[in-house]
């Protein structure tokens, strides 16, 4: 009914709840009372990538956390392929992307964070360290932890905690 002079105005509804932007809603409104999601660094060396578990892990990770990898690779290993790639198919509404090292990484991060990608930085093995301690103040990681491979699965080992973090 189109609005015509002289007709009554109609009285607001109590409540229209619309899907799906209802959920999105309430997702707003948890993390509102849970404050900002946590930012977690993630280390893996290209000896653990090889392995499935490690993916399942940093997936697992992913759901909860805004997630930076750093992956560390010896000269002319392609393991982080596999990594990509189960990545990419654990978390299809994702956009898993790769990154080489470059002078404006940090810039290029935050914009990636910003729009809800899985940042993968490519590095040296030996730079794996310095580069993941580097990151992690560039985008005010909440912790940084490192993937290792285990004969039972991928295990997380907690390299630095923001303080008051749970």
């Amino acid at each position: 009914m189109l609005w015509q002079p002289g007709a009554a105005p109609r009285a607001p509804e109590e409540k229209t709840v619309r899907e799906p932007e209802q959920s999105w809603w309430d997702a707003q409104d948890r993390n509102d009372e849970a404050g900002e999601s946590t930012v977690t660094v993630a280390a893996v060396h290209d000896l653990d990538a090889g392995h499935a578990a490690v993916a399942v892990r940093l997936a697992e990770l992913a759901v909860d956390d805004e997630l930076l990898v750093v992956f560390g690779a010896e000269r002319g290993v392609e393991k982080h392929r596999a990594m990509l790639a189960g990545l990419r198919t654990r978390l299809p509404r994702h956009d898993v992307v790769a990154v080489a090292v470059q002078p404006d990484l940090g810039r290029r991060l935050g914009r990636l964070l910003d729009a809800g990608s899985l940042p993968v930085v490519l590095t040296g093995a030996d730079a794996m360290r310095d580069l993941t301690a580097e990151l992690a103040c560039v985008v005010h990681a909440d912790r940084v932890v490192r993937v290792f491979r285990t004969q039972a699965g991928a295990d997380l080992y907690p390299v630095w905690r923001r303080p008051g973090l749970n």
